[in-house]
């Protein structure tokens, strides 16, 4: 079963050497930052497994074991912790937001700020790390028309312009299974991610009475050219950010570069299966998804990727499986492997839980005013998952319905808009959002 996915959802062991041969080259940031000789075995290890490991990052070290640690306990207490279910038992509790936002806890809470600390030197460190990797990845692959805007078919020749106005979504993750996987069964099929690439720090492992055990954070495989599955064995240093290809170089990157006569790049599947430590033993885990501009044009269906992802959405809600399979390349599609939901006086708004009481709203609130809660900007436009950033929505009552508007890219403004679209599609209390659901091959 191979899956393309919205979110990576697991996919974090980590990359190093296989058999005989790396499949996940390290290179050394410095190398990155200037023109070092290690960057063509970049490129090669991007070419045959899609894996590439950035090496050697000031202070990640220890920022990954703070902010992974704190990850755990910080989401025994953050009203922003989103909460889901695998097919093998696992349960995974998560803490999403975007570069340049924070984590919206909803409670006083000293381990809260000490994750938030620590988080932000994580993010730092891997914001530093993606720019070098885009930016010697968009210099060593020839320019061409990689995607086009509805007013300008050359918008992206560069593959680091793409990545400089992409939409990022990053995840905090704590997986747990309490009881033994007797079926061997997979935590997250085998599938590739729906973006251009993830960037992730291989997962720890933590137990609530001891902190990081150092014990192996289940299985990571790879697939290979050919169809052969790798388990890849992370020697943990602490100090890297790996770097996994997804669906999109399928999508808009290979068509270009193959038209240009140069080697194509391998968009990554992969799989996880959880370690049975015990329901005191967590996988946590941290990574920023990076999926095209939301205006951008997707040939294969002439809409905007924004637009794209939320048919995607839509069609996920009814059960449409060819509708859902609009973000993904070739025969691949689509089905929905977690289902989010956030806590009781909680509501899903901005990739994240947020706290009704901070906002002095309620359902019983706004079913006395004959309204619906929903997360909106102050006009009462709707927020989704393929909005654009837009600091100003949040749980508030709104009149919704059919003609009811959700906030998206138009082509010719820099910032959101309102744009037609079924409100129907709206609800509370379950999260059908980019990087709150995985969408695998059946």
């Amino acid at each position: 079963m191979r899956a393309c996915g919205v979110l990576c959802v697991a996919v974090l062991a980590g990359a190093v050497a296989l058999g005989e041969g790396n499949v996940a080259t390290r290179v050394a940031l410095a190398d990155l930052e200037r023109e070092g000789a290690a960057v063509e075995a970049m490129m090669e290890s991007l070419r045959h497994s899609g894996v590439v490991q950035v090496a050697e990052v000031p202070g990640l070290a220890q920022a990954r074991a703070e902010a992974l640690a704190l990850n755990v306990a910080c989401g025994e207490v953050s009203q922003a912790a989103v909460g889901s279910a695998s097919y093998d038992g696992t349960h995974r509790r998560s803490l999403g937001t975007v570069p340049g936002e924070g984590f919206a806890h909803g409670v006083p809470s000293e381990v809260c700020e000490r994750f938030d600390k620590a988080s932000t030197a994580l993010r730092e460190a891997t914001s530093r790390a993606a720019r070098a990797f885009a930016n010697k990845l968009g210099m060593h692959l020839p320019r061409a028309s990689f995607l086009a805007t509805a007013e300008d078919e050359d918008a992206y020749e560069t593959v680091d312009a793409i990545v400089r106005d992409s939409q990022q979504l990053e995840h905090f993750h704590a997986y747990n299974r309490a009881e033994d996987n007797e079926d061997d069964m997979m935590t997250v099929d085998l599938h590739m991610d729906q973006g251009m690439f993830i960037a992730f720090t291989p997962a720890l492992m933590y137990e609530m009475d001891k902190g990081l055990s150092g014990n192996k954070a289940g299985s990571f495989l790879i697939e290979l050219p050919g169809g052969r599955l790798e388990e890849v064995d992370f020697a943990d240093n602490g100090d890297v950010i790996v770097f996994m290809l997804g669906d999109g170089v399928n999508q808009y990157v290979n068509p270009a570069l193959e038209n240009a006569g140069h080697a194509p790049l391998r968009a990554t599947p992969h799989a996880m299966q959880m370690p049975s430590d015990g329901s005191n033993a967590w996988r946590s885990w941290y990574g920023r998804m990076y999926l095209p501009p939301a205006h951008a044009i997707n040939s294969d269906y002439d809409v905007p990727f924004g637009e794209m992802r939320k048919r995607s959405i839509e069609a996920g809600l009814k059960g449409d499986a060819e509708g859902m399979a609009m973000g993904c390349s070739g025969d691949l599609f689509a089905r929905e492997l977690h289902e989010s939901t956030c806590e009781a006086g909680a509501l899903f708004c901005w990739h994240r839980c947020m706290n009704l009481t901070d906002y002095d709203v309620s359902d019983e609130i706004c079913e006395a005013e004959d309204l619906e809660l929903a997360c909106a900007d102050p006009e009462g436009n709707l927020w989704a998952s393929y909005s654009p950033h837009n600091g100003q929505v949040a749980p508030r009552c709104v009149n919704v319905t059919e003609d009811s508007v959700y906030l998206t890219y138009a082509p010719t403004t820099e910032g959101p808009t309102a744009e037609p679209s079924p409100a129907s599609t709206l609800s509370q209390g379950v999260a059908l959002v980019l990087g709150a659901v995985a969408l695998a091959l059946f």
